[in-house]
């Protein structure tokens, strides 16, 4: 690919460097670049939820990288110190005859908590932009960290949530602890329940990364800005783009 194309463009800025010496030893280095993915459900501004129940989410598909079981582990931390606490796991679970999701369902119908825990299942995409924004914290428990190649990730920092992640291996600068994103200690559920019951507690935190997330979603992760930096990558002229 780094002989054929005019321009390699990766999602994440440390992909980039990592690909960097052996695209210099085929002289190609000036030909990579970095093109963030953008929302895959176009957000919508964050509900105001004064006095409501705590109410924690997430948007994604099930597999092993998205470390799902942390959440359940949070949620059982969380409900302890505050019962009014609600879990929703968005998107497409996946169906009942994947052995994997038929033990992930049977581990939210044994929570402690299970009547708080609510999955619907597949949903359009307006729909789950709406549910996000009634959420007050969004937990992203993929284990490459907070990244610049998720889909969902932008639209919870679009609609303003305060974002619980951790900084992994795909974790680019963009992401600032205690300015747009919250970082845990571990992809575990009691390092995750600290963090969400810290945000819980301190509404001027909750609002610093709140407004932090939206900003860094209207810099870099907006699709009119992605479009933006594909233009400036192929210098508008024709290229052959991988």
């Amino acid at each position: 690919m780094l002989t054929a194309a005019d321009r390699l463009l990766v999602t994440v800025e440390r992909r980039a460097h990592q690909i960097s010496a052996l695209a210099g030893a085929v002289g190609r280095r000036d030909r990579i670049g970095v093109v963030r993915v953008g929302p895959g459900a176009l957000p919508i501004k964050k509900a105001a939820r004064a006095g409501r129940r705590l109410r924690l989410g997430t948007f994604s598909t099930f597999g092993k990288d998205k470390r799902f079981y942390a959440l359940l582990d949070c949620f059982r931390i969380v409900h302890a110190r505050r019962p009014d606490a609600e879990l929703v796991i968005l998107g497409d679970l996946g169906a009942d005859s994947d052995r994997r999701v038929r033990a992930f369902r049977r581990a939210i119908s044994e929570h402690p908590a299970a009547a708080n825990i609510r999955t619907p299942g597949k949903q359009d995409l307006a729909t789950i932009a709406g549910e996000i924004a009634e959420l007050d914290v969004y937990l992203f428990t993929m284990q490459t960290g907070a990244n610049t190649r998720s889909s969902t990730l932008p639209v919870a920092l679009g609609t303003g949530l305060p974002v619980v992640a951790t900084r992994g291996v795909e974790t680019d600068d963009l992401f600032v602890d205690g300015v747009n994103v919250m970082f845990a200690d571990r992809l575990s559920g009691d390092s995750f329940a600290a963090a969400v019951l810290a945000l819980a507690e301190r509404n001027d935190l909750a609002e610093r990364l709140s407004q932090g997330a939206m900003a860094l979603y209207d810099a870099h992760l907006r699709w009119d800005k992605i479009g933006e930096q594909l233009l400036a990558q192929i210098d508008g002229r024709p290229s052959r783009v991988s």
